[in-house]
């Protein structure tokens, strides 16, 4: 039990860290910096609402699953230790990546920021490069054979996605 709770306190203290560094920081420089509010069209702010939530929601739950089934955090100094494909890992090998630019591109759209936009695209590129280069090659050192049998069944980005061998991730 005690090992639980100090789980939920390290994964608790990596998100608000990583949410503070990569929501809070650059929004309040774009919206000091006149990077947002009015520049776009106030009808954008309802669906980058709802993207945003959604986008939030996904992150949320992919964290989650990993805490609960991989029994890590998603730092990739303090991994899990069990190799999870259940939850949204089943759909996509990188929800958290993926709701974390969705949510990004809904809160740029929220606050009518290209700026914000902008960077949402930044983290996207910085988060695909990542996990191509970098979390591909550590969790088959990880996991061996069980990672490439899941990463050859389930697609990286989108759900449903066909894998193509000459199409890189």
């Amino acid at each position: 039990m005690g090992s639980n709770i100090l789980l939920a306190v390290r994964i608790v203290v990596y998100e608000l860290a990583l949410g503070f560094l990569l929501v809070i920081v650059p929004l309040s420089y774009a919206l000091d910096h006149g990077a947002g509010l009015g520049i776009l069209a106030e009808w954008v702010q309802l669906p980058g609402l709802v993207i945003a939530f959604a986008g939030l929601a996904l992150w949320l739950w992919a964290t989650v699953e990993l805490a609960v089934r991989g029994y890590g955090t998603p730092l990739p100094l303090d991994p899990p230790i069990h190799l999870v494909t259940t939850g949204p890992y089943a759909r996509i090998r990188n929800p958290m990546h993926v709701g974390l630019v969705a949510f990004l591109a809904g809160i740029g759209l929220l606050f009518r920021s290209p700026a914000f936009l902008l960077y949402a695209l930044l983290i996207a590129a910085l988060a695909w490069a990542y996990a191509r280069w970098v979390e591909v090659h550590a969790l088959e050192r990880r996991f061996g054979e069980v990672y490439r049998t899941y990463r050859a069944r389930v697609p990286a980005w989108w759900p449903g996605a066909r894998r193509r061998p000459h199409f890189p991730e």
